[in-house]
């Protein structure tokens, strides 16, 4: 797990192929992305981390809604938000969506509840932090990367 990992350009290559998905949804994506930073890590692990929390932005973003990407350097870490424009989810649930095969109860769509799982265990294998929140726009999952070491 030593490559050094652009996410600018992990992100923008998910956001390409998540294009039609969000197209036929009329979903208007939102990008702020810092494109020189560098997080040393496994690439394809990390395009799995993202991966999963774009398509889960999309997939329940209602029709006509948005999905805001973020990246900010914070000290020597590099902090992401997606945010999408989903009703809030219930405090104790915040926390119960990283549980293998936890799904909200209104979610009847496809999925095993082993996404935010899997990208957790990612995040934390790269000795980052992830979280989720209810924001003024919607719903938010953040997270934390180690900027690459210079």
């Amino acid at each position: 797990m030593s490559e050094e990992v652009a996410p600018a350009k992990l992100i923008a290559g998910l956001i390409k192929t998540l294009g039609p998905l969000a197209k036929t949804k009329n979903i208007n994506f939102e990008i702020d992305l810092l494109q020189e930073e560098h997080v040393t890590g496994d690439e394809e692990w990390l395009r799995t981390a993202f991966k999963n929390l774009l398509e889960n932005a999309v997939r329940h973003t209602e029709e006509g809604g948005n999905v805001h990407v973020a990246m900010r350097r914070e000290d020597t870490a590099l902090f992401f938000e997606i945010t999408n424009s989903h009703p809030p989810i219930e405090p104790r649930e915040l926390e119960l969506i990283f549980n293998p095969f936890y799904r909200l109860k209104e979610n009847t769509g496809e999925g095993t509840g082993l996404g935010l799982a899997i990208t957790r265990k990612i995040i934390t294998l790269h000795h980052g932090e992830i979280g989720a929140r209810n924001v003024p726009k919607g719903f938010q999952v953040w997270f934390a990367l180690p900027m690459k070491k210079v």
